[in-house]
């Protein structure tokens, strides 16, 4: 299953590259949900990426967003307001997220 998923995500990574967006609609699979949360922790992922994975319906994603190293500010301010509590701790214990965001978690 592994080797299938790093195939997705280059592809997936191919066709963002080309202007596609990458997030697609899912059926919800857990191979699907494995590749966005894959990409979504990936440093490498443009600002664009992260912006629309933060947007993501499975949790999975949006916590690995809020743990990417590279995560940018806006994306960080928007995750800082999830009800889920795991997406506010990765926010709280990533060295990249500002300070004053940090700060004003509630977990």
């Amino acid at each position: 299953m592994f080797p299938r998923v790093v195939v997705e995500v280059r592809q997936r990574q191919r066709l963002h590259e080309r202007g596609t967006p990458w997030l697609q609609p899912w059926g919800g699979c857990q191979e699907d949900q494995d590749v966005h949360r894959l990409v979504a922790g990936n440093p490498n992922a443009t600002e664009t990426v992260l912006l629309r994975a933060s947007r993501d319906r499975s949790p999975s994603v949006r916590e690995a967003v809020a743990r990417n190293p590279k995560i940018p500010q806006d994306v960080a301010i928007h995750l800082s307001t999830s009800k889920v509590s795991r997406i506010r701790q990765a926010l709280s214990e990533n060295p990249a997220v500002p300070e004053h965001i940090r700060v004003g978690l509630s977990l």
